[in-house]
């Protein structure tokens, strides 16, 4: 049998419930909003989101990473194509005193589409690499 208070309670329990779903219809219109205004350069380090700055073109990396990004490619879905484990990529774009074999510029070079060539950064002026002959 129903009594005045469950009435009551049966209509608020349905204003509150309309008032739930109209919040959450209009939450992710506003989310996708902010996804949109993405920076040029984001990466997430330790599940957060920090701006990257721009690639160094005068390292080997940074050439890579430019090319990498030029080409719309994500460094998981880059080292997946390239063949080459997604760490080693990240290591060979961030870090310097890296030496992969020319093989290793080449596949990547293809993969990006680009020409080797672009890649490998410019000797400084001054310095050159003479390799001991044996």
């Amino acid at each position: 049998m129903l009594d005045a208070t469950s009435v009551i309670d049966n209509n608020n329990y349905d204003t509150n419930m309309a008032k739930k779903k109209a919040k959450s219809a209009a939450a992710p219109a506003k989310e996708s909003a902010k996804r949109t205004k993405k920076p040029d350069y984001e990466a997430r380090v330790g599940g957060k989101r920090v701006n990257l700055p721009p690639p160094d073109l005068t390292t080997l990396g940074g050439r890579i990473r430019a090319a990498r990004e030029k080409a719309g490619l994500s460094g998981n879905a880059a080292a997946k194509a390239c063949g080459i484990n997604q760490g080693y990529l990240w290591q060979l774009e961030n870090q310097s005193g890296l030496d992969p074999t020319l093989s290793t510029i080449v596949v990547i070079a293809e993969t990006l589409g680009v020409d080797p060539a672009d890649l490998i950064p410019p000797s400084p002026k001054g310095s050159r690499k003479v390799a001991k002959g044996g």
